[in-house]
């Protein structure tokens, strides 16, 4: 993932950052599953249906 800001000094290296992306259909299919994160928590999973197709 690239990550533009207009101030670096506001990231530090290996912080935990969180992204919606705007196009994933490439890569999503090849995982089994997507976990989804509440509050900064895993909460769950969606199987990934194009997986395999």
């Amino acid at each position: 993932m690239v990550l533009k800001t207009n101030d670096a000094s506001e990231t530090r290296m290996g912080e935990v950052r969180y992204a919606i992306p705007m196009h994933i259909c490439p890569t999503v299919a090849k995982y089994p599953e997507a976990l989804t994160v509440e509050h900064g928590k895993v909460t769950g999973a969606w199987r990934v249906a194009a997986r395999d197709h």
